[in-house]
């Protein structure tokens, strides 16, 4: 599982997020259709779209929004499917 984000950082407004990506291969590097990726941050809301099952591309995303978090808070977001957490 790898994991981007649409921007490197976002503003304590609340409301402007950023797209954050999960894609998902096998251990031949082949994409994986159909993962349940279960997303996670340490501040912020997360919002996860299509159910958090990968396209056939292999990717999911969801938007994260500052969402409380003060100025200046270091957001990590965690992506994890089964027991692989990136």
């Amino acid at each position: 599982v790898s994991v981007t984000s649409s921007v490197p950082q976002i503003p304590a407004d609340g409301s402007s997020g950023a797209t954050i990506t999960a894609t998902v291969r096998d251990a031949n590097q082949n994409f994986v259709q159909g993962a349940t990726v279960t997303f996670s941050a340490n501040a912020g809301g997360l919002a996860v779209n299509a159910s958090g099952v990968t396209d056939t591309n292999g990717a999911v995303t969801a938007t994260l929004t500052s969402a409380g978090a003060a100025a200046g808070t270091a957001i990590t977001v965690t992506a994890r499917v089964g027991t692989n957490n990136v």
